[in-house]
């Protein structure tokens, strides 16, 4: 009996060991998740804002010859 009781707190004590390990990857995970995110969002929009000072900067040469 002892030695079942025993089993059964080490099996115990080695699950809440892996479930805190895997808690800790999904925190740095998820926190890695965000970051990239930020930064793939904050690239779309200077890429967005390049694009369109690019478009105005060829519009205004293109006014400037035709004038």
């Amino acid at each position: 009996m002892k030695e079942d009781i025993e089993i059964k707190d080490f099996v115990e004590r080695k699950l809440d060991q892996i479930s805190a390990v895997g808690e800790w990857i999904g925190k740095k995970l998820g926190s890695f998740g965000r970051t990239a995110q930020k930064i793939i969002i904050a690239g779309g929009i200077l890429v967005i804002f390049g694009i369109a000072a690019f478009l105005w900067a060829v519009g205004k040469g293109i006014i400037k010859k035709k004038s």
